[in-house]
């Protein structure tokens, strides 16, 4: 057994120990407080829970103002199976990034996962009802995003429809003067 156990410890550190994962997550974040997100991103990069990765890697990106990246490394996290409330928060933060970058339909689809993703995923009712709440309002701002998009593609169809018709008023002008 004495033989067995430096194997097992060695094989326990190497698939990402609960501590040595927790201590790369504060890490990254100890780093991200203090500005320097260069380090930060090294060490979120040295955490092997793919999903925790993912999530440093967004909160730093965001942090420094890369908004695209972050929401690059929103899709990464879920794309890594992440489940449960780290799913839930890539989910929570990919959504208000898109609704940020203005990007409705990214947007309307993170929203709708989350809201899936709540249903699915094994909260106490009381947590259950406040990221219920929390989704319903990253619903009603996407929806409200989607509303505003659609009027201002429609305004821009009706200012060019008039456009051309003032052109086309203004050629048969042109072409009556010259007779």
């Amino acid at each position: 057994m004495r033989r067995l156990l430096p194997s097992l410890l060695a094989l326990w550190l190497l698939a990402g120990g609960p501590l040595l994962g927790q201590a790369g997550v504060e890490e990254a974040a100890d780093l991200r407080q203090a500005g320097r997100y260069r380090e930060s991103l090294a060490a979120a990069d040295a955490i092997r829970a793919p999903a925790l990765r993912q999530r440093e890697r967004l909160e730093t990106l965001w942090a420094a103002g890369d908004l695209g990246g972050a929401l690059g490394a929103v899709r990464d996290g879920l794309e890594a199976e992440a489940g449960g409330e780290v799913r839930l928060w890539l989910l929570w933060r990919g959504t208000a990034l898109a609704l940020q970058l203005g990007l409705a339909d990214q947007a309307a689809e993170l929203v709708g996962s989350l809201e899936g993703a709540i249903d699915a995923a094994q909260l106490p009712d009381s947590e259950r009802g406040a990221w219920r709440e929390g989704a319903a309002g990253l619903r009603e701002r996407s929806d409200d995003l989607s509303a505003r998009l659609a009027r201002g593609e429609a305004a821009l169809v009706r200012a060019r429809i008039v456009t051309l018709a003032v052109g086309l008023l203004a050629l048969l002008a042109l072409a009556r003067l010259a007779r």
